[in-house]
């Protein structure tokens, strides 16, 4: 395979990336405006998730099984084509069930997505590998969503029709990559869902599952239940909220560019422990200072965690098992995306400051997790240094 097809791949794993974060950046900003339009409140409003996730889990579940039958190019139409359908239902949600079946697709479609992109980009060669900006993508999505519903709402425009927008790039899309044909026949190793599971003995593998699992979860929470927070806490309206959300991923976006640089200058336990930290900060001083400012603080600590432990857990494991990984990894998000996100609706629906306790107590065991993986990564080093002295 040449260099230029190669980059090509590359790109093309970012604009689908940045294809699935359009639509799951549509959710938080309007997660209000669904509650206001059906009358729901936040202890119902925490079902989303929970449906959303589901799709997700089905999705993972079968993605496996269908890259090894169908191969990645077929899939990746499959994707598309979810999508089309996800953003039309979208357009015409009037009632509380339709909604429920809309949110179904959503996880569903975003999930496939993710199986999708995170296969074609772990396939190619390891200097293609840049992890940061393959989920910097996903921000660019989370900055112009956002901004583009609070132009809606400020102008009194159907926010319904952002899906009418998404519907048509999504369509170009398609036709682009049916003429370009640029995503290998790829298929896996026909591998039974036991025998994926055998890679979690790993250490390497289980740590970095409960780190990615509980900040996944405590991501898409503080997101979700950004808008209810600045509502109720600091009285913004929904325009304001969904503006604030973008500044808030402009931040992110930035975070997750310069991830690569970070980690080459300060090493990957050195990158972790600073920006956890960073990001506990900021959830102290939103909370205990209550000051708005602090959510921007937040997205720079939240930036690096994710691709940076994906990218570790990657290069520490055999290519062949690579595949295995990535289904367990996105499988298994699916209980911190379903949990965390749903039971800080429940304790928001007491005080929304409540909510946001539960990511300072999860984050915390999140920093303990890193220095077990530190902990593993020196014993690994020291054994190997011992045999190479032996022989």
């Amino acid at each position: 395979m040449s260099n230029h097809l190669e980059r090509q791949q590359q790109w093309l794993v970012f604009f689908e990336m940045f294809l699935a974060s359009l639509l799951a950046n549509s959710l938080a900003p309007l997660v209000t405006s669904y509650q206001e339009q059906f009358q729901l409140s936040m202890a119902q409003a925490s079902l989303f998730p929970v449906i959303s996730t589901l799709g997700g889990v089905i999705a993972n579940l079968l993605g496996t099984f269908f890259i090894a039958h169908i191969g990645l190019r077929r899939y990746n139409y499959i994707f598309l084509i979810l999508m089309i359908l996800t953003f039309i239902i979208f357009y015409y949600v009037h009632s509380v069930l339709l909604l429920f079946t809309a949110l179904f697709m959503f996880g569903f479609s975003i999930a496939t997505g993710m199986a999708v992109t995170s296969t074609l980009l772990s396939q190619l060669p390891l200097k293609y590998h840049n992890f940061g900006l393959y989920h910097a993508f996903f921000g660019l999505g989370g900055i112009i969503t956002p901004g583009l519903i609070g132009l809606l709402l400020a102008k009194n425009i159907d926010y319904h029709n952002i899906y009418l927008l998404f519907l048509a790039v999504t369509v170009i899309a398609v036709i682009f990559l049916w003429k370009a044909r640029l995503v290998p026949d790829y298929k896996f190793e026909k591998t039974g869902f036991i025998e994926s599971l055998s890679i979690i003995k790993l250490r390497v593998v289980y740590l970095s599952l409960i780190i990615l699992i509980l900040y996944a979860g405590c991501e898409m929470g503080i997101v979700l239940w950004s808008g209810n927070l600045f509502s109720q806490a600091f009285h913004f309206s929904k325009e304001s909220s969904a503006l604030f959300l973008s500044g808030f991923w402009i931040i992110f976006t930035l975070g997750r560019i310069f991830t690569h640089q970070i980690e080459k200058f300060c090493g990957f336990f050195k990158t972790q422990y600073v920006f956890i930290s960073l990001l506990l900060l900021g959830l102290a001083l939103l909370l205990g200072a209550r000051w708005p400012l602090a959510f921007f603080l937040i997205a720079l600590g939240m930036a690096p965690i994710f691709p940076l432990t994906q990218k570790y857990a990657v290069s520490h494991i055999p290519k062949h098992q690579i595949g295995m990984f990535s289904g367990v990894l996105f499988g298994f998000l699916g209980l911190g995306n379903m949990f965390i996100p749903g039971a800080m609706g429940l304790l928001g629906n007491i005080n929304i400051y409540y909510a946001f306790l539960l990511p300072i107590f999860l984050l915390s065991i999140i920093l303990i997790v890193v220095f077990k993986l530190k902990k593993t990564a020196r014993n690994v080093t020291e054994s190997l240094v011992g045999e190479k002295l032996k022989t």
